[in-house]
């Protein structure tokens, strides 16, 4: 049992924090420094999937560069009723101040064809934004797990015309999946890429796609076709069995360090997995 922070055994607590679960043991117990919860103003935008191309152009130029304060996602699904396109994020101010933040993105676009905002407590909008906001804590916490699979990247740069062709009509292909682009930039990019073990400071973005059920087929191939603009980064929490290159992509130049700590602590690899450091 080994309690560890920035001055002890402060190795395996840069390795935690971005190192990947199960490599280097199992943590028991969390000490976390709080802040004050403010009011939340959550937002959700949608349009028809006409306006998907402006939107994606539009929105990666907008999102990872807005304040510190706003935070949004941007989500291309094809479903059972069809395709959409939205826009969804939360916001540590009032509605009007959103508004003002939101116009630029919103003339870029269009008008959308349905618009939410809310302000409402942080606990209340962490359910929403989890899918739950019209639950309890205990009814959220009894939801039923889904069965799905995902890939990732991590986007470094905005894609270029025909990369926002090619995720468009990737998600335009038959099946139900979604692709979901959070933004990153702000405080997250003010942390050095070596200064935790995450080493994707430098995004844009992250790139989420998920495929319904466990087939895979609809996964590759859009992968395959984005990592032509994207690159190979990808995001470790979403240990992906199809990559060769997994700890470059997950861990960039902290690969090599990783390793280091994972030999002084674990030498006889206890913890171990197809991807294991």
């Amino acid at each position: 049992m080994l309690t560890c922070d920035a001055t002890h055994y402060a190795d395996l607590f840069w390795a935690c924090r971005g190192g990947g679960g199960g490599n280097f043991g199992v943590a028991v117990s969390f000490t976390f420094r709080t802040f004050e919860a403010r009011d939340v103003t959550v937002f959700f935008l949608s349009w028809p999937w006409s306006k998907a191309l402006a939107a994606v152009r539009a929105w990666q130029s907008w999102a990872p560069s807005a304040p510190d304060e706003l935070w949004s996602s941007l989500h291309l699904a094809r479903s059972a009723s069809g395709l959409g396109v939205e826009v969804l994020g939360a916001y540590l101010g009032g509605r009007s101040a959103l508004d003002r933040l939101l116009a630029p993105f919103v003339a870029a676009v269009g008008r959308p064809s349905s618009r939410s905002v809310q302000g409402t407590s942080y606990l209340e909008a962490m359910k929403i934004m989890g899918g739950c906001g019209s639950r309890s804590v205990a009814e959220c916490r009894r939801i039923p797990r889904t069965a799905f699979a995902a890939k990732s990247h991590l986007a470094y740069q905005g894609l270029s015309s025909d990369g926002v062709r090619a995720l468009v009509n990737g998600v335009a292909r038959g099946g139900r999946h979604m692709v979901l682009m959070d933004a990153m930039g702000g405080a997250i990019g003010r942390v050095g890429a070596t200064a935790t073990a995450f080493p994707h400071r430098a995004a844009l973005f992250s790139v989420q796609y998920y495929q319904d059920g466990m087939d895979r087929t609809w996964l590759r191939g859009i992968h395959a076709d984005m990592s032509r603009h994207f690159g190979d980064h990808a995001y470790v929490n979403y240990i992906d069995p199809g990559l060769t290159n997994w700890r470059s992509a997950y861990y960039g130049a902290n690969a090599a360090r990783l390793a280091q700590v994972k030999a002084a602590y674990d030498p006889g690899r206890l913890f171990t997995f197809s991807q294991a450091l």
